[in-house]
């Protein structure tokens, strides 16, 4: 799992989702209490739990091409430009 714009996306969306079923939960104990008046027993496998979709390793290699490719790039920039200076360098 890693960090990155897909990561927080999918965390929002889970917390998005918790957000929606703790509210409906809410909701649902709140009309118990008043129909029967008293306050009902809250089971712990009742309560939601925030559940994060993780990324399979072809998406994380996917999200990882591009800055993998920019390092090629400047890696090969670099050395090119390296090379050019020490060729025009004058050994005397």
């Amino acid at each position: 799992m890693g960090t990155g714009p897909d990561s927080y996306r999918r965390f929002r969306k889970a917390q998005d989702r918790l957000l929606k079923e703790m509210s409906d939960e809410l909701v649902r104990l709140r009309k118990e209490t008043r129909t029967s008046g008293k306050y009902p027993l809250i089971e712990p496998h009742h309560v939601p739990s925030l559940k994060i979709a993780r990324s399979t390793a072809g998406d994380d290699m996917r999200a990882a091409l591009n800055d993998t490719l920019i390092l090629m790039v400047l890696n090969v920039a670099f050395f090119m430009a390296a090379f050019v200076c020490f060729l025009r360098y004058d050994v005397r």
